[in-house]
């Protein structure tokens, strides 16, 4: 009736009711629609009572709705059902996904008249309108596998994970996370300098921070029998190391210069600790003058050395400790982004963190713009009381290693460095403890006398056009002939497409959440991708919703209120850029890229047909999967190798921080939604 049967009459694998499934995935949306109506005559009596009672809720008054059964026929409230609140909700979710969509063409400053997403909804208004209220078909059990065959992706060759399987995994990367965290952090591994096979304990003690002893080897019987260890000392002093360092590393002169000054010091105090003192070092410069490349070289020492455990390397966000291969200072001092120290008990720390610390000779800290006096001061009491030294700037670190441009990005929420707050009045009487600890920090940074400002431009050497003009714009001085310049490059709003995978910039979150479903509907289309849309899932916890409600939470996107968006777009292989540290020890920091190589569905949550390319799940995935150069040796159990899952996370909106302010009178709309969605 619906297909030619004659095209599968001489199939044998699977049965009638696979090859019918496979079938009715590709029917036109008239006859999906015949064929949903007429599988109602299927139903039992009960699940008939339970259709007519909610068509009886849509008609909204309309009496030429036939109603077989009475409503009141049965008690809801004694007899709850999931099929009733489920398909209206699926309704006022895809109405207000239709709303944003419309909205972003119709109001956003970044995709207004976007034809990309004008054609999305022509499609969406075409296949399911809004105002009929068609039946949402549901996609077959093995959709997305035909899928991944068809692109070839990471899952189409092995089984897909469970729900049991994702949560293993989970585990399983947390795990890895801490312990490649460690090693960050230079915790001894292996050899007659490891602190013994504790990994497990180590993990406790980092996250825990509780008073637990120095782990050691199981002493067996012949451990107890006098012994002698010989150590083989390391191969040339610091300084030695350094050269050839600087010449592997092809340095210039300035930066040869910052690591001798490092390396030189480094040989000074091992040979005479006490009176050594302490080299407290600032490397600047305009970006692309390579700092980082100057860490690669120390790091480098530090490994032939066979002490790198004895190097903490550090950036003071996700993505510049990514480019370092280091942690955030944050981490790696125990710092709560989120709250000061103010009237609140110092912490106690393990004699196992203690000790580590201890142990190094340099700290790194890149991007210094974007540390703040008091952050700076509340770091150099940790250290103190780490190293159990509490009269020496840092814990009597030999080497503290500043890197950055203070021209570039300024801390949040706080002041910068160079800014003496004391100087302030106004600020100081009402700031009080806050203005007390800047200026210690302050204090603290005109204690690095030692100074390197690097000036040849490295990265844009092939490029003295592009050199210059940086150069001029990061002074100031740029000309009129630079203006003329850059508007040579612009081009038209229409002629702008993602397709290539094309960034966009801009300041306000809500442009980049519009932003975010051009591009990928743009870049999924061209490159012929089948485009997955999430829709949040949100429980509102003592009362019922309205529809401008849900509509103002789906429009939702991520921000500093809400970590998590309303809508996810997803399609294999697209580019992603994580905007949270999520695993610091992976690099799945704010600001890293990856491409997102598969998705694992939530079987509570299937899929819906809305396009021939597009379909639509009412709630989360059990996660995604990402991949990167940087992620090409990891492998997870239950996952592809080289790949790392990003799991779903619940987020709890405060009505006073949210864009429907005056619809949250009483509690909070409890958010079950997505991740911290990688934006482009």
């Amino acid at each position: 009736m619906f297909v030619p049967w004659e095209k599968f009459l001489s199939e044998t694998h699977p049965d009638i009711t696979g090859i019918w499934q496979s079938f009715a995935a590709n029917l036109c949306p008239r006859l999906g629609s015949h064929v949903a109506n007429i599988s109602l005559l299927r139903k039992s009596a009960e699940d008939a009572r339970k259709d007519a009672r909610l068509w009886a809720n849509r008609s909204e008054g309309d009496d030429t709705v036939d109603v077989e059964f009475p409503l009141g026929e049965s008690n809801c409230d004694d007899e709850p059902t999931m099929e009733e609140p489920t398909m209206a909700e699926h309704y006022q979710n895809y109405t207000a996904l239709f709303r944003t969509l419309q909205n972003a063409v119709r109001n956003s400053d970044a995709t207004k008249d976007s034809p990309v997403l004008q054609g999305l909804i022509r499609d969406l208004d075409r296949e399911n309108p809004i105002e009929e209220r068609r039946p949402f078909i549901q996609r077959h059990d093995d959709f997305y596998q035909q899928i991944r065959h068809r692109q070839h992706s990471v899952l189409s060759q092995c089984s897909v994970p469970s729900a049991d399987d994702v949560q293993a995994a989970a585990k399983a990367q947390d795990l890895l996370h801490l312990q490649m965290l460690n090693e960050m952090e230079g915790v001894v591994q292996g050899g007659t300098t490891s602190i013994g096979n504790t990994d497990i304990d180590d993990l406790l003690v980092r996250q825990c921070d509780a008073d637990i002893p120095i782990p050691r080897h199981l002493e067996t019987s012949q451990a107890q029998n006098p012994r002698m260890l010989v150590e083989l000392g390391p191969v040339g002093g610091f300084t030695e190391l350094g050269l050839q360092a600087a010449s592997a590393y092809t340095l210039n002169g300035l930066q040869s210069m910052a690591l001798q000054l490092i390396c030189r010091f480094l040989d000074k105090y091992v040979d005479h600790p006490d009176s050594a003192g302490q080299n407290l070092q600032y490397v600047g410069g305009p970006g692309g003058t390579g700092k980082s490349r100057i860490v690669d070289a120390l790091r480098n020492v530090f490994v032939a050395r066979g002490q790198l455990h004895q190097l903490q390397v550090t950036g003071t966000s996700g993505s510049a400790a990514a480019q370092i291969g280091g942690t955030t200072f944050h981490s790696a001092c125990g710092l709560d982004i989120h709250h000061s120290n103010d009237g609140r008990e110092p912490p106690v720390f393990s004699e196992a963190k203690k000790w580590r610390w201890k142990q190094k000779l340099v700290l790194v800290i890149d991007e210094v713009s974007m540390l703040g006096g008091s952050t700076l001061f509340q770091a150099n009491c940790r250290l103190q009381a780490l190293r159990d030294c509490p009269d020496k700037p840092f814990g009597g670190i030999p080497v503290v290693l500043l890197m950055g441009d203070f021209y570039q990005f300024a801390p949040v929420l706080e002041k910068s460095l160079l800014v003496d707050q004391m100087m302030n009045p106004t600020y100081t009487t009402s700031s009080g403890q806050a203005a007390i600890a800047h200026h210690r920090g302050h204090n603290l940074w005109l204690m690095f006398k030692t100074v390197i400002l690097l000036e040849e431009q490295v990265r844009a050497r092939d490029d003295p056009q592009l050199g210059a003009l940086l150069e001029r714009v990061r002074a100031g001085t740029q000309t009129r002939e630079d203006f003329d310049l850059l508007n040579t490059r612009l081009v038209d709003r229409s002629q702008i497409t993602f397709k290539a995978g094309l960034r966009a910039i801009t300041p306000l979150n809500r442009n980049r959440w519009a932003l975010n479903m051009e591009a990928l509907v743009d870049w999924a289309r061209f490159h012929a991708k089948h485009i997955s849309i999430f829709i949040s899932t949100h429980t509102w916890r003592s009362r019922t919703f309205l529809q401008q409600e849900l509509a103002q939470t789906i429009e939702q996107g991520d921000s500093s209120s809400c970590k998590i968006p309303g809508v996810f777009f997803y399609a294999q292989g697209m580019p992603v850029v994580v905007n949270k540290n999520t695993y610091t020890g992976l690099r799945v920091v704010n600001g890293a890229e990856f491409t997102a190589v598969d998705l694992i569905p939530d079987p509570k949550f299937p899929g819906h047909y809305l396009a021939d390319d597009v379909t639509i799940h009412f709630g989360p995935p059990l996660g995604i999967l990402l991949e990167s150069q940087e992620t090409k040796d990891i492998t997870i159990p239950t996952l592809p190798a080289g790949t790392l899952l990003i799991r779903p996370i619940t987020h709890v909106l405060d009505p006073a921080n949210t864009p429907a302010t005056s619809s949250y009178p009483g509690n909070a709309p409890d958010a079950d939604c997505l991740w911290s969605l990688p934006s482009y």
